[in-house]
C-alpha cells in the first residue's frame, strides 16, 4: 500500500485574495501533492476565492464559523473549534492568524498533542487595539503553545517572538513567493487594461491591489489625489481589490472632487495584467510584514512609493521600491509622485 501524503492543516480566516491566502495558494501549487497536502480550516462562514482552486489541487475545506461578538458567541466559536481538533488529528497544525485569535488552535492542540503546532507572524503590527502589556502576555502564551515559529520577514519575527529569538535561529524566515514569470511586463496587457478603463493617452496611472481595508489607508491615497488634481488631471488612481470599506472609500473620492480619476475595479484574476497597466504602485500602509503585493510589482517592473517605517525594508528585491513617511502628509507624497512620474 503507498504511503499517503502528509496533511498539514492551514488555520486561517478565509481564503480570500489576500497576502497570506495567496502566498499559501502559491506554495499549495509548488508542492508535490504525493508527498505533502494542504487542508484549510477557516473562520469566515462564506466561501472565498480561492476554495475552489485548493479543493482541485486535492486540499480539504473545513469550516468552524466566527459568527458573534458577544461572549456566548464567542464560548459557542471556540467549542466549536475544540470539537473540530479533538475529532481531527493532524501531525502538523499551521497557525496564520492574529496573535489574539492564534493562542486558541494552538493551545487545543497542545492540549490534544499535535506533534508540529507551527505559528506564522505575517505582519509587524495588529489591527487589533490590545494595549502593550496585553499582547506581552499573547505573546509569551505563543511561545509555549507552539513547537516551531514561522515569519515572513526579519522584522515580522522581531514583532511577534522578539529580537533574541529572531537573531538565535529560533524561528524560520520563509519569505513570501511567487511565480515571477506571471508578472513579466507586457505592452498588450498594458495598452488593453487601459483601453478597458478609458484612460486616455497621456494620463499616469497610479494602482493599488490592497484589500480595501483599514490597514492599506486607501484614504491617505485619495488624498495624494485631491492634491495631484490641483496640479493637473493627467493622474488617475486604479484600485484593484475589494473589501470592507469599498462604499467609504468612493464616498470619500465624491467628497474631494476626485471621482471621475478613481476607477474602483474590484477583485481581479488579472493582476498581473494591471501591474502592466500602472506607472507607479502606492503602498501607504500603516503596516506591513512582506507585502507579496510589492513582490509582485518589482517581477513587474513596476516603481512603488511606500510608507517608511511601517513597509519593511526587507521587501526590496530591486531598487524600484521607494520610501516616504506617511507622517509627511499627501502634499508630500504628490510633491514626489509629480517630479517622479513622466
Amino acid at each position: 500500500m503507498p504511503n499517503r501524503p502528509i496533511r498539514v492543516l492551514h488555520v486561517i480566516n478565509s481564503l480570500k485574495r489576500g497576502g497570506a491566502e495567496t502566498l499559501l495558494r502559491n506554495f499549495h501549487h509548488a508542492i508535490d501533492p504525493a508527498r505533502v497536502q494542504f487542508d484549510y480550516l477557516l473562520s469566515f462562514p462564506l466561501e472565498t476565492d480561492y476554495e475552489a482552486e485548493v479543493k482541485q489541487l486535492g486540499g480539504r475545506i473545513y469550516r468552524v464559523a466566527y459568527r458573534s461578538e458577544s461572549t456566548l458567541g464567542k464560548f459557542s466559536f471556540l467549542c466549536r473549534l475544540f470539537l473540530f481538533l479533538l475529532t481531527h488529528r493532524y501531525q502538523i497544525i499551521h497557525v496564520h492568524l492574529a496573535p489574539q485569535a492564534a493562542q486558541w488552535p494552538l493551545l487545543f492542540a497542545k492540549i490534544l498533542r499535535f506533534e508540529h503546532r507551527i505559528i506564522h507572524s505575517h505582519n509587524i503590527n495588529t489591527s487589533k487595539e490590545e494595549s502593550s502589556a496585553s499582547l506581552d502576555k499573547i505573546k509569551k502564551r505563543l511561545s509555549r503553545y507552539a513547537t516551531d515559529y514561522y515569519a515572513c520577514s526579519n522584522e515580522a519575527a522581531t514583532f511577534l517572538f522578539g529580537s533574541a529569538a529572531t537573531r538565535n535561529g529560533k524561528v524560520v524566515v520563509l519569505t513570501n513567493a511567487i511565480d515571477a514569470k506571471q508578472f513579466v511586463y507586457s505592452k498588450m496587457n498594458r495598452d488593453a487594461i487601459r483601453k478597458k478603463l478609458g484612460i486616455e493617452t497621456g494620463c499616469v496611472v497610479l494602482g493599488s491591489t490592497a484589500r480595501l481595508e483599514k490597514q492599506k489607508n486607501h484614504t491617505f491615497m485619495l488624498q495624494i489625489m485631491s492634491q495631484l488634481r490641483s496640479m493637473g488631471n493627467r493622474w488617475v488612481l486604479v484600485l484593484v481589490g475589494d473589501g470592507s470599506l469599498v462604499d467609504t472609500i468612493k464616498d470619500e473620492a465624491n467628497r474631494l472632487g476626485i471621482s471621475d480619476s478613481v476607477k474602483l475595479v474590484g477583485v481581479s484574476d488579472s493582476v498581473n495584467a494591471y501591474l502592466s497597466a500602472f506607472d507607479l504602485l502606492l503602498m501607504p500602509s500603516f503596516h506591513e510584514g512582506l507585502p507579496l503585493a510589492a513582490i509582485e510589482a518589482q517581477a513587474a517592473g513596476l516603481p512603488i512609493l511606500a510608507s517608511e517605517n511601517r513597509v519593511t525594508k526587507e521587501v526590496c528585491c530591486t531598487n524600484l521600491v521607494h520610501f516616504l513617511p506617511i507622517e509627511d502628509g499627501a502634499l508630500a507624497w504628490a510633491q514626489w509622485i509629480a517630479n517622479f512620474t513622466p
